[in-house]
């Protein structure tokens, strides 16, 4: 029986199923009462956390797990299909990154790409140093050296090498989110 929280240290209510602190899920076997399985009675904070089976574990919580990619494979289908899967890639990267982060995407992975086409790329800019430092604070979560992967990201779209951005961003998904 958890008093409390195995991901942040929060003190836990009982019969607590997820961590108001943080969102974290509490295993079954770590739960105050593992006889009660239901969410009726649960008092949610100002209806902030939202039921599990309601569509709370949607990807969001901190340290979700999304699927790997093999960054190699990205690359040479991002040069053989002449850039239009690095659009696929931008658009599940935007979802992936939020999600191991913690956080909602700020913008869909359509509107990200509808708006990088409109401004010629100037919004791809924007997005990618606000991803870096979506990166940034992924690895500080998970324990690894404070950088400025904005800066580094955004020097690199600069000069055209965005889909090193891609690569970097699916490596700190890889690493992180699984």
């Amino acid at each position: 029986m958890a008093d409390f929280c195995p991901n942040c240290g929060a003190k836990l209510k009982e019969g607590a199923r997820f961590c108001e602190s943080c969102g974290a899920s509490i295993p079954a076997e770590e739960a105050n009462t593992a006889a009660n399985d239901s969410y009726d009675d649960y008092d949610y904070k100002d209806n902030d956390y939202q039921k599990e089976d309601a569509g709370y574990a949607s990807g969001y919580a901190s340290g979700a797990s999304v699927a790997p990619r093999n960054i190699a494979v990205c690359i040479i289908l991002s040069l053989i299909t002449c850039g239009i899967y690095a659009l696929y890639w931008m658009y599940v990267l935007n979802e992936d990154v939020s999600a191991v982060a913690g956080e909602e995407p700020q913008t869909s992975g359509g509107l990200v790409i509808l708006f990088s086409i409109i401004t010629c790329g100037i919004y791809m800019w924007y997005w990618l140093y606000k991803e870096g430092e979506l990166v940034s604070n992924i690895k500080v979560k998970n324990g690894s050296a404070a950088g400025s992967d904005a800066v580094v990201f955004l020097i690199l779209a600069i000069f055209g090498l965005s889909i090193v951005d891609l690569a970097l961003m699916q490596d700190a998904v890889n690493k992180y989110g699984a």
